[in-house]
């Protein structure tokens, strides 16, 4: 499914990511918690990141997250995001 990936220190890209526990957790690093950016996109982070001393990422609606987040659509259920290139500017501007 279509996604957004943002490691620490790096560019966020746009992923073809399986939609499959085992994937996100691997892509994560861990057991993912959620935060609902939109009724039909969520961002997606290690729920330990923090405990687990993972890196400064990115500040996204307030929220400071640490560690490697995916961007996905949906809220409860994990879908292909839509228009993520659209996603991909509103999130990290170019300057």
């Amino acid at each position: 499914m279509k996604a957004i990936y943002k490691k620490p220190g790096e560019p966020a890209e746009i992923v073809d990511i399986e939609n499959t526990p085992q994937a996100i957790r691997a892509a994560l690093g861990g057991w993912p918690e959620g935060y609902p950016i939109a009724t039909d996109a969520c961002i997606l982070c290690d729920e330990d990141g923090r405990g687990k001393g993972l890196p400064f990422n990115t500040v996204i609606c307030g929220l400071d997250f640490v560690g490697p987040i995916l961007v996905m659509g949906g809220t409860d259920d994990f879908a292909d995001l839509k228009n993520p290139e659209r996603v991909l500017e509103l999130l990290w501007p170019k300057k």
